[in-house]
């Protein structure tokens, strides 16, 4: 198990805007945009139920970069459109290098069950800011089903 600082269950999305930089029938990883602060988050994918609709990601805050940094970046080849922009593959070599950056500088928040990142988390379980995102079977250790039949 790991190290957790608060659980709350079927809360609101605190993101208004989804940069996807991986995309499989949703997106899979990428930054996120507050509601509220001017914070930017990473998110990546961690596992999904059997149908692929009930995802857990590993979110971690991105300190000193923010949401016109990202873009600005992001955006060379394609506009961003909102609230979900999936940026076009394969990224440029200044658009890796920038989510490269921001994976090194990322601390850990939160493990976070949902269907979609804008709505609602059936799970946001914070984690202390050491944590390591590792391999594992999520939805076991969350203690989740995986199945998606009856």
């Amino acid at each position: 198990m790991f190290s957790v600082t608060n659980s709350q269950h079927n809360v609101s999305s605190p993101f208004c805007k989804v940069l996807a930089t991986g995309f499989y029938d949703g997106p899979t990883e990428g930054f996120l945009a507050h509601s509220t602060r001017d914070e930017l988050f990473l998110f990546h994918l961690l596992d999904w139920d059997d149908g692929q609709d009930v995802r857990v990601f590993g979110v971690a805050v991105v300190p000193g970069i923010f949401l016109d940094s990202a873009v600005t970046v992001l955006s060379k080849s394609k506009p961003p459109t909102w609230p979900i922009w999936v940026v076009p593959a394969p990224l440029d070599e200044s658009a890796e290098q920038f989510v490269q950056q921001a994976r090194k500088i990322a601390r850990p928040v939160a493990v976070a069950v949902t269907r979609n990142l804008l709505q609602t988390f059936e799970l946001w379980q914070e984690v202390d800011e050491d944590f390591v995102f590792s391999s594992q079977d999520w939805m076991k250790t969350l203690g989740l089903k995986r199945s998606t039949s009856t």
